[in-house]
């Protein structure tokens, strides 16, 4: 923890993402465990979302999508599926209840 908060003071008027960058090195980098595509903006998120997991899905390559807030049914926040299977079907709601409870 004490190398964590190492440089963390809230004086520090640098934007840095160094801290970060050492504290998930310190972690042993989980973060490369799940490779992520982020994609952020004002327009277009959604599609661009669902442009990139058809192409993953359709190379065979198992995909998932996060997207906040929901249009009309918290069910479209989160979709699951693969090649094989689910083609990005979204969740059924017992599923979804189960994840939120973890």
């Amino acid at each position: 923890a004490a190398a964590a908060d190492a440089g963390a003071g809230a004086g520090d008027a640098a934007f840095d993402l160094g801290r970060v960058r050492r504290l998930l090195a310190t972690l042993g980098d989980p973060q490369r465990a799940c490779p992520v595509i982020h994609v952020a903006g004002t327009k277009g998120k959604g599609s661009t979302v669902a442009a990139i997991a058809a192409v993953l899905r359709a190379a065979g390559i198992n995909t998932g999508t996060y997207k906040s807030p929901h249009v009309h049914a918290f069910s479209e926040r989160i979709v699951c599926g693969n090649g094989d299977d689910v083609h990005g079907v979204p969740g059924e709601e017992e599923e979804e209840e189960f994840l939120m409870e973890r």
